[in-house]
């Protein structure tokens, strides 16, 4: 198993003995696609490049190569080198490319095991459930099988994930807002002034009062 991070250049070697007649191929197989030829060369030396925007297969001394250009998660899958001689053909190298893509969002996978038992021969059906911490994410889920050293991928199913909307207030609320702020400044300033009035009427009273009351006995002593 080779694993790599999306955008980057990946180069599988497949062994090569010069002067031989077989030919050397290399081919990929992809869950859900028929298997797929990206290259070939022959037993001896041969400088033929087999190339295209996205794979480059050529010799180099004692092996023959290929080359991923800026790698893709889509290119996950399993890559065999392939040696062929007449009607014989024999597997040399296999490679499973796993291909990884930016951190993922998923914080966890929770699986459920089939509540009754299963007997060979029946079908079952699987359940699990994706946690994200991504808010908004458009992404492909696939389901995947691993056995007997290999793992094989669903066609995927395409999720939307939106968070949601935090409600703004509309102008008119906005106003609202503001009005009854206004007018709650302006009951508190009049209470206030209010109070003030009533503080400084019952001072003047009391200060007349006592004028009085000290006036009152020398107009009687004259």
């Amino acid at each position: 198993m080779k694993s790599v991070a999306a955008q980057q250049n990946v180069t599988l070697t497949c062994p090569r003995k010069s002067g031989h007649k077989e030919n050397l191929f290399w081919i990929r197989i992809i869950s859900g696609h028929q298997p797929e030829f990206l290259g070939g060369t022959y037993g001896f030396d041969y400088e033929g490049v087999h190339q295209t925007p996205h794979f480059t297969t050529k010799q180099e001394p004692g092996t023959f190569i290929l080359n991923i250009h800026q790698s893709q998660i889509s290119d996950t899958g399993l890559y065999y080198c392939i040696q062929t001689e007449t009607l014989q053909m024999s597997f040399v190298r296999r490679v499973f490319l796993m291909v990884k893509g930016p951190q993922s969002s998923i914080s966890g996978i929770i699986q459920n095991p089939p509540s009754d038992p299963v007997h060979p021969g029946e079908s079952v059906s699987l359940q699990c459930s994706v946690l994200s911490d991504s808010e908004k994410k458009t992404c492909v889920l696939y389901c995947a099988v691993a056995a007997c050293g290999e793992v094989m991928f669903g066609n995927g199913v395409k999720l939307d994930i939106k968070y949601r909307n935090t409600r703004t207030l509309s102008n008119t609320e906005i106003a609202l807002c503001i009005v009854c702020v206004a007018l709650a400044i302006s009951v508190t300033v009049s209470v206030y002034l209010i109070w003030t009035r009533k503080k400084q009427d019952g001072s003047g009273g009391e200060t007349r009062f006592l004028y009085n009351y000290v006036l009152t006995p020398s107009a009687a002593v004259n």
